[in-house]
């Protein structure tokens, strides 16, 4: 029961992917992958900003580049708009990268590649 809590506050915190890999890393028997995905899946996700604000906001594009603080920015303002609290610069990073988007550096600088801003945020 105490693993499964632990799991959960994952998936609160961190995101699905984080918790996928600790369902992985478990020393107690675990579901196959793809019922681990879909348990984790089914967790309550209501307080999963970054989630949400890469399933509503961001789209693939091919050649897109967004720096990461153009892209934290853009959550932020998208959280106020949402009543949401967004969660740290920090946290966003760690947790952005779970959900599909190509992450690199250059220039010391975080990049996002082939993604970009929604029409509504990118003016």
């Amino acid at each position: 029961r105490m693993w499964q809590q632990r799991i959960m506050m994952y998936r609160r915190v961190c995101g699905r992917a984080t918790a996928l890999w600790a369902m992985r890393r478990s020393p107690f028997p675990m579901p196959d992958d793809d019922q681990a995905a879909a348990a984790v899946g089914t967790m309550p996700a209501a307080d999963d900003t970054v989630g949400r604000f890469v399933d509503e906001q961001i789209r693939p594009c091919a050649g897109g580049c967004l720096a990461g603080r153009t892209l934290y920015d853009a959550y932020a303002a998208w959280c106020r708009r949402t009543g949401q609290a967004p969660v740290s610069a920090t946290m966003f990073g760690r947790t952005v990268g779970g959900y599909g988007l190509a992450k690199g550096r250059s220039g010391g600088r975080v990049l996002y590649r082939n993604v970009a801003l929604t029409d509504a945020l990118a003016s």
